[in-house]
Parts: structure tokens; sequence; C-alpha cells
């Protein structure tokens, strides 16, 4: 289900909120938790988390590049994940991520 919109978002922010709702239904069909937040004035964000850990979690960004006005997923320490357009391999890389961060 996608998340709730405020009334009035700018462009931008609804264009963030569904290359994140994307990327949520792909987590999901992975078993995974995914939500979008949706809090101005901060910037729509994807919660992510593991299933079998939900301390293990990250928050994943979509924004456009600088340089190409081209869409991304990001790290919130902006680091690009993906191209928006490739759920799969931006979700591959957060579980990764969340993964070689676990603690034994």
């Amino acid at each position: 289900m996608p998340a709730p919109r405020p009334s009035a978002l700018p462009v931008a922010a609804e264009k963030a909120i569904a290359c994140l709702d994307a990327l949520a239904a792909e987590f999901k069909t992975r078993g995974w938790t995914a939500h979008v937040a949706t809090a101005p004035p901060r910037h729509p964000r994807l919660l992510v988390q593991d299933p079998g850990d939900d301390a293990r979690c990250e928050h994943v960004l979509a924004a456009p590049a600088d340089s190409t006005g081209d869409w991304w997923f990001w790290y919130p320490w902006a680091e690009r994940i993906s191209p928006a357009d490739d759920t799969r391999n931006a979700a591959d890389k957060v579980v990764q991520l969340l993964r070689a961060t676990s603690t034994p």
C-alpha cells in the first residue's frame, strides 16, 4: 500500500515517494519490512528493517543527482545506491549493507 500523501507536496517530493514506494514493494516481496515516511519538512524516506533482526535497519532516500537530474536511491550519508528505476539492485545493496553490519 502506498504511503499516505500529505496535501500540497512539491512535485519532487511526489516523485521521491513514488520511487520509494516501488523500492518498498521490492523489499516486501523479499519478506523485509519497508515503510515510506513522509513528515514535512523532512525529505521522504524509506525505513527498511531486516526480518530476522528489527535492530538492523536503514533509511533510504530518493533524489535526483545534481549533475544529471537522473533519480537515484541514496543512503542518508549522501552515497548513491542505485538508479531509482533499478529497485532490485538497490534492494540487493541495502540488504548486503545490513547483513555486513550485523553483529555475531
